[in-house]
């Protein structure tokens, strides 16, 4: 975005074989905070609402995994999948980090009439 208008890519930056598709996407919402302290990182506040908050994500847990949250932002249909310690026990909680308010944005898609082994 830039002065609050979608930035629409150029068709062929990347190469002949990729266009740009337009998609409604959630907002990327991880649903809580976290602080880092010399034994681990640990979920201090959890939205109200979000969807780690319907996946059961509570304040305290310690998360065990690292995330690559670049990675993760352009993941449009991946949960997040995090190992989490609660009072000793270890668990996964996976779920989808968008959030529901929908907003439009752009992913590369390959050309119509080509395949991807066209495009190696």
């Amino acid at each position: 975005m830039r002065d609050g208008k979608l930035l629409q890519p150029v068709s062929g930056s990347f190469g002949d074989c990729l266009q740009p598709e337009p998609i409604q996407t959630g907002i990327y919402d991880l649903g809580f905070s976290w602080r880092d302290t010399g034994r681990g990182s640990f979920v201090r506040d959890v939205e109200p609402g979000s969807h780690a908050e319907a996946a059961g994500m509570q304040p305290g847990d310690e998360v065990m995994t690292a995330v690559d949250l670049i990675a993760q932002q352009s993941r449009f249909d991946k949960p997040v999948q995090l190992d989490v310690s609660r009072k000793g026990k270890r668990f996964q909680i996976a779920y989808d980090p968008h959030s529901d308010r929908k907003v439009e944005a752009f992913r590369w898609g390959v050309r119509g009439g080509l395949t991807s082994a066209d495009c190696k």
